[in-house]
């Protein structure tokens, strides 16, 4: 079964994410034809898919970051607080909305890493603690903390790069989380980077509670320079 797009200029979607009401939101590229004079090939901007299986524009979507046709790269639902956070990446930057009857309503009174160019490939995903998650194909990983109504970083506003972590390469394709273990997996040109993070609470068994872990392993003096060191017995 397939979406009507109806008369919208609507093809060419970059990612989705879908909310508890089993509502898609989808964020689509901006783009022109290639043929004089030049006609919109793919609007761009957010739509959801309504009950009538039809894409549908939220009223002010105005407000994204960018304006309402813009690049959206990728988009990802975070749980906080008992409702619900559309993120959203696109050329410009990122913006966290809440959603009430048909409108935008954005978390951050600026755009976040506007400074920063984004692009196809890059990917914003949230784990299971509600932090935010930013993967890109030039620049490494940013982390924008749950706590304090997403005002706070990690472990800096200028994230994880190759230079100042033990990730492998700035060049990040993808990212998951293991719940269980609390390590995030991070898919570069360089290899897997494996990360532990310091966000969850993971239940140790009894012959590895008090291991101490270390994200760089083994610790190499001539190529890292820093060294994060976790589970340390209090």
């Amino acid at each position: 079964e397939g979406i009507n797009v109806g008369t919208n200029s609507l093809y060419l979607p970059q990612g989705l994410a879908i909310d508890k009401n089993n509502q898609i939101w989808i964020g689509f590229e901006n783009s022109e034809t290639d043929d004089p004079p030049y006609p919109s090939y793919s609007d761009g901007g957010i739509r959801f898919v309504n009950e009538n299986n039809q894409f549908t524009e939220v009223d002010n979507d105005e407000i994204l970051v960018g304006g309402a046709e813009s690049s959206i790269w990728s988009v990802d639902i975070c749980d906080y607080n008992d409702f619900e956070i559309l993120w959203v990446l696109g050329s410009d930057g990122v913006q966290g909305y809440t959603i009430f009857q048909n409108q935008f309503s954005a978390i951050s009174n600026i755009d976040l890493f506007s400074e920063i160019s984004f692009y196809k490939g890059d990917r914003i995903k949230c784990d299971h603690n509600s932090n935010v998650w930013i993967t890109t194909t030039h620049s490494g990983v940013r982390t924008i903390l749950a706590n304090n109504n997403y005002t706070e970083y990690w472990p800096s506003y200028e994230g994880m790069t190759s230079e100042n972590s033990g990730l492998l390469s700035d060049v990040v394709y993808d990212i998951d989380f293991n719940s269980s273990s609390g390590e995030v997996y991070l898919a570069t040109d360089e290899g897997i980077s494996i990360l532990r993070s310091p966000f969850s609470d993971v239940e140790y068994k009894s012959r590895s509670k008090h291991e101490v872990y270390f994200n760089v392993n083994p610790f190499i003096t001539s190529k890292h320079e820093n060294i994060l060191i976790s589970n340390i017995p209090m």
